[in-house]
C-alpha cells in the first residue's frame, strides 16, 4: 500500500490507457530515503532561519539599548559609522560584479562542460554542483575573473543545478544548452582547447584568444581518458596543465573542476604555474620531494632536510632502519604524525633524523646477528638433508622454499652487514668531523623486499597445508610400511624445521626488521608460484605421477583443492598485512612520545 500511495505521488496524472511503470523495491527505498532527505533539509533551513531570526532580533534588542544610552550627537556618530559600511560592501559587490560584466567581454574564457550527466550518479551529480559553487566563488573573488561558459545545460544536470545552486541563473555567465561545438559554431575548431591530464602537450601559458574546456565530470576515476578520446573525436585541441615540471604528486594528475579553475584564476593574477600550484593543489596530493628511500639493506631511511641542516649547522646522522623496535621505527612513528605502519613507503621528510644512540649494540647489529644465526642454522638443515637424501629432495615446494628461506636470510645478512659498517663510519665520522656520504639505494635492496613479500606469506601456507592436509593423506594410506616411511619422515627435525620453524624465523624478521608491505608487492609470490607450476608440470610430463598426492588433476575434488590452495595463498598474503599493521599500530605510541621528547632535548 505504501509503495502504491508513492507512486499515485510521483504520478498522479496518468493518460488513459497509460499502463503505469512498476517501481522495485531497491527504488521505493531511493525514493523513500531522498523524501526523507528533503523533509529533514527543509526542517533545517527553517530551524536555521529561526535562528538567524532570533540572532537579528537579539542584535536589534541590543542596539536599542545601546542607544538609549548615548547622546545625540555619539547616535548620529554611530549611524554615519554604520551607513558607511554598508555604503562600503555595496560599493564592493558592485565592483565585484563590474569585474564579472567586464570579463564576459575581454576576461579569459572557461568553458565547463556539463554533458557528462549519464556517465554519473546522483551523488556525483551533487558533487560537481558543489564544485562549480566553489569554482564561482572563486572567480567572483579573483584580481583577474573569467568569462564562464556552461555548456550542455539541459536535462538531469539543469535540474540538480538549479535546484541545488540558489540563484544560479543570476551567475555573471553564460548559460547554453548547446554542447560547446554548437555554441562557437564554426570558429570552434581553431578556439577551443581541452584541458585533461591525458593529452601528450603540456601548456606553457593561456592564449587570451582561446577558450579552455574544463570537464564537468566527477567519476571517481571510472572513466578513464574519456575527455581526452572527446576532443580527439571532434579534432580540438587538447593541453594539460604543467603540474608534473614543477611538482611530483603522490596520486594520478587528474584535478576536481574548481581546483582547475583555482590554479587558473592564480596564474591569471601571478602569471607563475609554481605559485599557483603550490596555492591550490591540496597537501595530500603532493609526493614530497625529500622522499624516503630504500637504503642498501632493503629498509628505509629518514633523509634529513637540506633546510633543517643549514640551520642547525651540524652533522646528523641517519637513523638505519634496520629495527622495527629501535630508532628507525620510533622516525617512522614521528614522521608521519601517529600513522606510522611499515606498509606505507617510509618516514615523512618533514620529521628530522634522530640521532643515532645506543652505541654498536642498536637495532642495526640486533637485526645483523639475527639474520646471520638464522641463516647459518637454516643453511646447516638444508646441507644435512641434502646429504642425506640427495638432489632428488629439490623435487618438493617445500625444499624450494627453504633454500629461498636460506638465500633470503643470507642476503639480508649481507645488506645488514653493509648498514651496521656504515653505521659506525658515520659515527667515527662525527666524532672526526667528517661525515661520509649517504650511499644510494641498491637493486639488492629492492631485492630483498620482493624476496620478503615472497617469503613471508608463503611459510604460513607450507605449515597449515602440510599439518592439515598432506599429513593426513599420507597417513591413511593402506600399506603399514608406506605409512611407517611417512610417519618417519614427517615427524622428524628436518620436517619440524621446513614445516614449523619456517614460519618462526620469518615472524622474528617481521618483528625486528623495517621492510615495507604493500599489497601491489603480491605478484612477486604469484611469479614464484608460477616458477614450481612450471616444475610440477614438467615433472608429470617425465613420471607421469603428481608431486603431492592432493594434486592430483584427476581426483574428482580436485577442482576444490586448486581453488582452496588459491584462496589460502590471498589468506596468508593479507595475515602478512595484517600483521604488519598490528606492528605499527604497537609500536607507534610509545615510540611517538619517545622521540618527541629526544626533538624537545635538542
Amino acid at each position: 500500500m505504501q509503495g502504491a500511495a508513492l507512486e499515485a505521488e510521483q504520478e498522479p496524472e496518468n493518460q488513459p490507457g497509460e499502463e503505469q511503470q512498476p517501481i522495485s523495491k531497491n527504488q521505493l527505498k531511493k525514493l523513500r530515503k531522498q523524501q526523507r532527505y528533503e523533509e529533514q533539509k527543509r526542517q533545517r533551513r527553517a530551524a536555521e532561519k529561526a535562528a538567524r531570526q532570533a540572532k537579528q532580533e537579539q542584535r536589534r534588542a541590543e542596539g536599542l539599548e545601546r542607544m538609549a544610552t548615548m547622546t545625540e550627537e555619539e547616535k548620529q556618530r554611530w549611524r554615519e559609522e554604520r551607513r558607511a559600511k554598508v555604503e562600503a560592501r555595496k560599493q564592493e559587490s558592485q565592483g565585484k560584479k563590474a569585474k564579472l560584466h567586464q570579463a564576459l567581454d575581454e576576461g579569459q574564457r572557461l568553458v565547463i562542460d556539463l554533458d557528462f550527466e549519464d556517465k554519473m550518479s546522483e551523488s556525483e551529480i551533487k558533487s560537481l554542483c558543489q564544485q562549480l559553487s566553489y569554482a564561482y566563488g572563486a572567480n567572483t573573488k579573483a584580481v583577474v575573473p573569467c568569462h564562464f561558459v556552461f555548456t550542455s545545460l539541459k536535462g538531469r544536470m539543469r535540474d540538480h543545478i538549479t535546484r541545488q545552486l540558489t540563484g544560479f541563473e543570476n551567475w555573471v555567465s553564460t548559460q547554453t544548452e548547446q554542447d560547446y561545438m554548437q555554441h562557437f559554431g564554426d570558429k570552434a575548431v581553431g578556439q577551443l582547447v581541452y584541458l585533461t591530464a591525458d593529452s601528450p602537450d603540456e601548456i606553457t601559458e593561456l592564449d587570451p584568444a582561446k577558450a579552455y574546456i574544463i570537464g564537468g565530470l566527477v567519476d571517481r576515476n571510472r572513466y578513464k581518458g574519456l575527455c581526452y578520446q572527446k576532443a580527439q573525436e571532434q579534432g580540438i585541441a587538447t593541453a594539460r596543465l604543467p603540474i608534473g615540471e614543477f611538482m611530483k604528486l603522490a596520486s594520478s594528475q587528474v584535478m576536481t573542476t574548481n581546483h582547475v579553475v583555482d590554479i587558473i584564476l592564480r596564474w591569471l593574477e601571478l602569471r607563475d604555474w609554481e605559485a599557483a600550484f603550490n596555492a591550490v593543489i591540496p597537501t595530500r596530493k603532493r609526493k614530497h620531494e625529500e622522499a624516503t628511500e630504500a637504503d642498501d639493506n632493503g629498509n628505509l631511511e629518514d633523509r634529513p632536510h637540506k633546510q633543517q641542516q643549514q640551520q642547525q649547522q651540524q652533522h646528523e646522522t641517519r637513523v638505519e632502519a634496520c629495527g622495527g623496535a629501535g630508532q628507525a621505527a620510533a622516525a617512522g612513528a614521528v614522521a608521519s604524525q601517529g600513522r606510522a605502519q611499515d606498509g606505507e613507503a617510509g618516514p615523512s621528510p618533514n620529521a628530522a633524523a634522530v640521532p643515532a644512540q645506543g652505541g654498536e649494540g642498536g637495532p642495526t647489529s640486533w637485526l645483523l646477528t639475527y639474520r646471520l644465526l638464522a641463516f647459518v642454522y637454516a643453511l646447516a638443515i638444508g646441507v644435512w638433508q641434502l646429504a642425506r637424501v640427495g638432489p632428488r629432495v629439490f623435487v618438493f615446494f617445500t625444499v624450494w622454499n627453504w633454500w629461498f628461506l636460506t638465500f633470503y636470510f643470507a642476503l639480508g645478512s649481507f645488506l645488514s652487514f653493509s648498514a651496521w659498517q656504515r653505521q659506525r663510519r658515520q659515527r667515527f665520522g662525527q666524532a672526526g668531523g667528517v661525515v661520509p656520504s649517504d650511499p644510494p639505494a641498491t637493486t639488492v635492496g629492492k631485492l630483498l623486499v620482493c624476496m620478503y613479500h615472497i617469503e613471508a606469506p608463503l611459510v604460513w601456507v607450507i605449515d597449515f597445508t602440510t599439518w592439515l592436509v598432506l599429513v593426513p593423506m599420507l597417513l591413511a594410506v593402506a600399506d603399514d610400511e608406506k605409512r611407517k616411511y611417512w610417519v618417519a619422515v614427517m615427524y622428524s627435525f628436518t620436517s619440524y624445521n621446513q614445516h614449523g620453524f619456517n614460519a618462526v624465523m620469518m615472524l622474528g624478521e617481521l618483528a625486528l626488521s623495517r621492510l615495507p608491505a604493500n599489497f601491489y608487492m603480491s605478484g612477486y609470490m604469484a611469479l614464484w608460484l608460477s616458477a614450481f607450476a612450471a616444475w610440477s608440470t614438467l615433472f608429470f610430463a617425465r613420471t607421469g605421477r603428481f608431486i603431492y598426492p592432493f594434486l592430483d588433476a584427476h581426483k574428482p575434488y580436485a577442482w576444490v583443492v586448486y581453488l582452496s590452495l588459491y584462496a589460502s595463498f590471498w589468506a596468508a598474503f593479507l595475515l602478512f598485512l595484517g600483521l604488519h599493521w598490528a606492528k605499527g599500530r604497537l609500536l607507534e605510541p610509545g615510540l611517538v612520545r619517545r622521540v618527541k621528547l629526544q626533538h624537545k632535548v635538542q
